[in-house]
């Protein structure tokens, strides 16, 4: 169902869709697997990296294709095609004999060859009945457009099989980057913890929404305790809404370099998506 160019192993992927019984769901489903090719004549055997889990997944969750990779770091994330065949758009369904509904959601992969997913959706139809995206909404590219990545969609009006030469339409959402997810707090604010980290590291921004609200950084040693210098009042307080905003303590992170920390972030009133670590000095 698709192909695409890993830039972080050098190498092609091909996404396969297979149509199987498998030990973990009722029935044969859609699941997902991949191969991989130097050079798109020789070819690894596929190996499954998606399929649906009858202990964790509602009803007959099939995986129909993912698509829209987009490496960022050391991750690439791919968008999930999930299809519900056993569920309507609506109730009574028209026509009579249509079926199936269509959403997105997350999966990564941090070493190529073990995916994880996210079961809640990322992006769903519009549950507005005779909308063109009220059955299926299902993302197949993520395309970089300065700061923000363009999510190009399919969209079925009524159902899977649907008269799909005529109401399948392509659809754009506009998302600013590195948005997928976040760590929220409301007024009472809240806090947590990374796991361990090897800092290597001259300056740390974040990207976060904090226009009603603010984000702090407290920096731990590996006991626990707070670093000189480096506490939750030792930082200045971030607001405002950026993808990259500067963090700054007392002392000057690069004279942690080499050690092995926690970061624990305090939120209040604030959506925070991702922090990122630079050897780059900040100018």
């Amino acid at each position: 169902t698709g192909l695409f160019w890993d830039p972080l192993r050098q190498r092609y992927v091909a996404t396969v869709s297979c149509y199987i019984t498998g030990p973990t769901w009722t029935g044969s489903r859609r699941v997902t697997r991949q191969s991989v090719s130097r050079d798109l004549r020789h070819w690894s055997e596929p190996w499954l990296v998606l399929a649906p889990d009858d202990k964790l997944d509602e009803g007959e969750t099939q995986f129909y294709a993912m698509d829209g990779y987009l490496a960022r770091g050391d991750l690439i994330i791919g968008m999930v095609k999930v299809l519900r065949d056993d569920l309507k758009a609506d109730q009574p369904p028209e026509p009579r004999d249509a079926q199936g509904i269509g959403y997105t959601t997350l999966a990564w992969t941090r070493d190529g060859e073990h995916w994880t997913r996210d079961r809640a959706k990322f992006f769903d139809r519009d549950p507005q009945k005779g909308t063109w995206d009220h059955a299926h909404a299902w993302i197949d590219e993520q395309v970089p457009v300065g700061d923000e990545v363009y999510l190009y969609y399919g969209g079925y009006k009524r159902g899977h099989k649907v008269n799909r030469f005529e109401e399948r339409q392509i659809g754009l959402v506009r998302m600013r980057r590195d948005r997928y997810v976040a760590r929220e707090a409301g007024p009472a604010g809240g806090s947590f913890k990374t796991p361990l980290v090897f800092l290597n590291a001259a300056t740390m921004t974040l990207n976060l929404d904090a226009a009603s609200g603010n984000v702090a950084v407290q920096i731990l040693a590996a006991n626990g305790k707070p670093l000189r210098g480096f506490g939750r009042r030792d930082c200045r307080k971030i607001s405002g809404d950026a993808l990259a905003a500067p963090v700054r303590w007392k002392r000057s992170l690069d004279t942690l370099r080499g050690k092995t920390v926690r970061l624990e972030f305090f939120l209040k009133n604030a959506r925070l998506y991702s922090f990122d670590l630079s050897s780059r000095p900040r100018r």
